[in-house]
């Protein structure tokens, strides 16, 4: 019989990826029971440390710099906002450094799977309940009201959401489309594999639905730990390199053909998020400390507009360490970056080393899904996007990446059928 507490935890994990009340109340009470499964707790090791020092340091600069420009205010829901930035950063990078020490990495992908799913679920519970199930609703209105720019949400505490963060929930599924083709053809882990390809075509579907391209570039992206697991004698690589490269001289051959083709490629692959980091960074010396001051002007090269930029006026700059900058200047920012420099050097090292395991490679795969689709979360999508729970469980997952080891301890557990993973003697 599986371990209780691990059931529990995939629950727990499920029901944040449904974005229910409380979901934050819930996650730190996940927190909480996964530092309780990983006792004894042992200080992590360099550099993770020095990586909570800075974390802290963001925390608390953060913090202190919005309450200082009024941007939150000591009562209410800022308080809990509050309370949140503070904790959860260097408390999840922690909280992960400790679950790497009991838990294997086949019961850490299990857990970022069901909260992938649940996201994935809450995506189409919205996309039925603002289409389908509304007066004159049809089906048809799943593709006919993409351009929609708001969408009725089931619960929460606004009536009406912005499609993107709604569509932002159907990432990890789609970031799993492609390892999930690969482990189905490869037959070790079928079972495992058809599922992530039914979650991953229902991921691009609701990507569809929502006129996003967030979602097609996760899937994109997801293919390339699959490369990794190639090794560069192989057949395989140099018949991948030699496709790559005939698929490159085609490509540039019909641009020399058709020039506008390429003009059409360009408009599909632009995006104003470039416009507006051009005007950005001319601009942004001039706010160092922050407070949501920062204003320009910049021309959208697309339509050929003046397109004007205002975070006085709640604009955003679509990108995480952006939107801190103009939120609280360049300290808070400063130690965010040192933190991840210190802390992704190893958790990729770690990452790499699973994916070259042929017992580890399958809950590799889905946690490189996981680390590819918040890369594309933090330089697409804002500071603290939709509720800023994934924002806050990126640490967590960094925390057990930088301190993991891939091992003989956890390889008989990797080795087992894809099931609910069974506890460890504490």
């Amino acid at each position: 019989m599986s371990d209780p507490i691990t059931l529990v935890l995939l629950a727990g994990w499920a029901l944040m990826g449904l974005h229910l009340p409380k979901s934050f109340t819930l996650f730190y009470a996940v927190l909480a029971l996964l530092l309780w499964r990983s006792r004894p707790l042992r200080w992590p090791a360099a550099p993770l440390p020095l990586a909570l020092a800075l974390l802290l340091l963001f925390s608390l600069s953060y913090a202190l710099v919005s309450v200082q420009h009024g941007l939150w205010q000591l009562g209410g829901r800022d308080l809990l906002d509050l309370v949140s930035m503070l904790v959860l950063p260097a408390g999840g990078l922690w909280v992960g450094a400790q679950a790497a020490q009991r838990l294997s990495w086949r019961q850490m992908a299990w857990l970022w799977l069901a909260y992938g799913l649940g996201a994935l679920l809450y995506t189409w519970l919205v996309l039925l309940h603002g289409r389908v199930l509304v007066p004159d609703g049809h089906w048809l209105d799943l593709l006919r009201r993409r351009y929609d720019a708001s969408i009725p949400v089931p619960w929460g505490s606004e009536a009406t959401m912005n499609v993107r963060s709604v569509e932002q929930n159907a990432a990890l599924a789609a970031a799993w489309l492609l390892p999930g083709l690969a482990l189905a053809w490869q037959g070790r882990q079928r079972r495992l594999g058809l599922l992530l390809c039914a979650s991953g075509l229902a991921a691009v579907l609701a990507s569809l639905c929502f006129h996003g391209r967030l979602g097609l570039l996760v899937v994109v992206l997801g293919g390339a730990p699959l490369l990794l697991r190639l090794s560069p004698g192989r057949r395989s690589w140099r018949r991948g390199l030699a496709v790559l490269a005939g698929a490159g001289l085609a490509l540039a051959a019909a641009l020399l053909v058709r020039p506008r083709l390429g003009q059409r490629l360009l408009a599909l692959l632009h995006d104003e998020r470039f416009d507006r980091l051009v005007g950005f960074l001319p601009a942004a010396p001039q706010f160092p400390w922050g407070g949501n001051q920062l204003h320009f002007e910049t021309v959208d090269q697309q339509r050929q507009v003046l397109m004007i930029f205002d975070a006085r006026q709640g604009e955003l700059m679509h990108n995480v360490f952006c939107d801190v900058y103009v939120r609280v200047g360049w300290l808070p920012l400063l130690a965010l970056v040192l933190a991840l420099a210190l802390c992704l050097p190893p958790a990729l090292a770690q990452l790499r080393r699973a994916l070259g395991s042929a017992e580890a490679a399958a809950p590799a795969l889905l946690l490189a899904g996981v680390l590819i689709t918040l890369a594309v979360q933090w330089l697409f999508q804002p500071l603290l996007y939709a509720d800023g729970l994934l924002f806050f469980l990126g640490f967590l997952l960094l925390g057990f990446l930088a301190a993991g080891r891939v091992g003989s301890d956890n390889q008989a557990d990797q080795a087992r059928p894809p099931c609910p993973p069974r506890s460890r003697a504490t």
